[in-house]
């Protein structure tokens, strides 16, 4: 029997085109991820196929399963878990240092998305699905999962406007672009905006709970914003100082400052 990882482990033999139960699928991912896991979905998919011909299996399906399992590439921006009874003494670890946006070159925005979780990628790609249907999702908007739903399925997603005035556009864009900067901040503030307006609307918040939508995050930007709001809860003041801070950055002069200011008073 082969002891390469992505070869099917069945000895029978088997029709062409055959579409691969996920639970095979899973176990090949596994072990590629311990012995290659900086494979991309299309690499991934090349290499599976490549020792099992008989199998048929769509890139689509294969990046759902990855993101379904948490098997998706691994992101470097994840904060570490904290074993220590003080949640201070994990903030040194985490990127916490406020962006500079406006020096972040386009290059550098370009080579970021190379790095982001495949989520984000996904993210994307609901947006430019959207529009070739001509609605109007652009700027201001974004797509979320509903609770027990893990494809991003364009009949799959429900959509939140943040809000028609330019000042709240201009801050939830700046935030969405610090997540893909890598700053955790500014996915903890993303998903502040975004829980906050979620609750705005009865629709959105019986369909997406506030744990679903900080997980969304996390697969997409990697940082964990439940993990951060737990923080602030937990009394972590120095956290909810940087927090407000670049709050207040993006919110700029023509927001008023205590709009979206009770960041840890989250449903």
């Amino acid at each position: 029997m082969s002891s390469d990882p992505s070869a099917s482990t069945s000895t029978t033999d088997r029709p062409t085109d055959l579409s691969p139960p996920e639970d095979e699928i899973v176990s090949i991912l596994v072990e590629l991820k311990k012995t290659q896991p900086d494979l991309g979905v299309k690499k991934l998919q090349a290499l599976i196929l490549e020792k099992n011909p008989h199998w048929r299996l769509s890139e689509k399906r294969l990046q759902s399963i990855r993101v379904k399992h948490a098997l998706q590439l691994p992101s470097s921006n994840t904060a570490p878990t904290n074993t220590t009874a003080s949640s201070n003494t994990s903030l040194p670890a985490l990127k916490l240092a406020p962006l500079d946006i406006k020096k972040g070159s386009k290059e550098d925005i370009s080579a970021r998305m190379q790095d982001v979780p495949d989520a984000c990628h996904e993210q994307i790609r609901m947006h430019i699905e959207i529009l070739q249907t001509g609605e109007q999702r652009g700027m201001g908007w974004y797509a979320l999962l509903p609770d027990g739903e893990e494809d991003y399925e364009l009949e799959h997603m429900l959509w939140l406007d943040f809000g028609p005035d330019k000042p709240s556009i201009r801050m939830l864009e700046k935030a969405k672009l610090e997540a893909v900067m890598g700053n955790p901040i500014g996915v903890f503030i993303l998903f502040s905006y975004l829980n906050i307006t979620r609750t705005n609307d009865p629709a959105l918040t019986r369909k997406v709970s506030a744990t679903r939508l900080a997980r969304q995050l996390r697969t997409e930007y990697g940082p964990d914003p439940w993990k951060m709001k737990l923080q602030i809860d937990g009394g972590d003041r120095a956290l909810l100082k940087l927090v407000n801070e670049q709050h207040l950055v993006f919110a700029g002069p023509s927001m008023s400052k205590d709009k979206f200011s009770k960041f840890s008073e989250i449903e």
